[in-house]
């Protein structure tokens, strides 16, 4: 009875910092809330920041039943591989309009895609070769499927350079300005004597389908103290008629660089809800080291890989030449055979 009455006040403690003090307390905790990620996208804009991504773990073919067809998820597991573990290795940098991410394909190959304000460009080194080859590369603003390209790669970089603000690979101001984004509760917790925010919503997707599913039940837990980012969140996956599919859960430790909440670890685990029990499908952790908070426009240029600078100034772009080298060759061919029908 004495622990008892010695444990109360704690749990009194607890229970009153974890609640909200009522709707007012909760409108203006919400204000203050979506005040704060819009200020993201400014952030974002001024990013100047290196670092190399190193991710391990593990992974099921069962994890992908939530959102694979039948057909797609039979091809799955007629490979016959279950479970798998996997060690990625990645290394991006941003600045201002700048992107550039290098890494190592399945096959051992080594890539860089990046851009600067004047061209976009793809490189390749086979395995066991010491120098980079172009795969690609175009002078910028001249077309908008080169701005495309660089749009689509330089997503996975900005979901891990702005890992504190993401959630599933979606940053955290465009989740809030969703109107399928639906806050339930929100409230100030006390975590290891830090104050933190939790937000309790919903997301339901109007069209369910592979890679739009709904939102069942999630929450996010933010840290004010470091411009909102995220220490945690969880999200269940549910399907049309609401029935749960998956959870993923994933807790970060952040550190500010300019400004900017980055993740230096992560631990995440993703839960198959479908079945008798749930299953854990994948989990695994990743480190973000940062390399630089000032990285150098050098960096981008395709110099910086050992390959010369490109020259615009002819008013062409690679294509045009690349067009034309191939023209030339189909001509010659064409000449050459028919010198040879000739002779015969």
């Amino acid at each position: 009875m004495l622990l008892l009455h010695a444990l109360f006040p704690c749990f009194l403690a607890i229970i009153t910092t974890s609640c909200p003090a009522g709707q007012e307390a909760d409108a203006a905790l919400e204000d203050q809330f979506r005040n704060a990620v819009r200020q993201i996208a400014t952030a974002s804009e001024q990013l100047n920041l290196r670092v190399k991504v190193i991710g391990v773990g593990q992974r099921s073919s069962v994890m992908y039943e939530a959102d694979h067809t039948a057909e797609e998820l039979a091809k799955l597991k007629a490979s016959g591989v279950d479970s798998v573990e996997y060690k990625s290795v990645r290394e991006y940098a941003v600045r201002g309009d700048s992107r550039l991410e290098i890494g190592t394909d399945e096959d051992g190959d080594d890539y860089v895609v990046g851009c600067n304000p004047g061209y976009a460009f793809s490189l390749q080194r086979r395995k066991g070769a010491t120098g980079y080859s172009i795969s690609f590369l175009e002078e910028r603003g001249l077309e908008a499927r080169v701005e495309e390209l660089i749009n689509r790669t330089a997503e996975a970089g900005m979901s891990s350079i702005l890992s504190g603000w993401t959630i599933a690979g979606e940053r955290l101001d465009k989740l809030v300005e969703s109107e399928e984004f639906q806050i339930k509760k929100i409230a100030e917790v006390n975590h290891e004597g830090t104050n933190l925010v939790r937000i309790d919503y919903q997301r339901r997707v109007e069209e369910v389908r592979v890679g739009m599913l709904s939102y069942g039940d999630c929450y996010i837990v933010c840290d004010p103290g470091k411009n909102w980012g995220i220490v945690e969140y969880a999200i269940t996956s549910v399907d049309k008629n609401g029935k749960d599919l998956s959870r993923n859960e994933v807790h970060f430790v952040l550190k500010m660089v300019n400004a900017v909440p980055v993740s230096t670890e992560v631990i995440y685990t993703y839960t198959n809800q479908m079945g008798e029990a749930p299953r854990i499908v994948a989990k695994g952790s990743g480190t973000n080291e940062i390399l630089s908070s000032d990285v150098p426009e050098s960096d981008f240029l395709i110099c910086a890989f050992g390959l010369p600078e490109p020259n615009f100034n002819h008013g062409f772009s690679s294509r045009f030449w690349y067009t034309t080298i191939l023209a030339a060759v189909c001509l010659l061919g064409a000449w050459l055979i028919r010198k040879r029908k000739q002779r015969t």
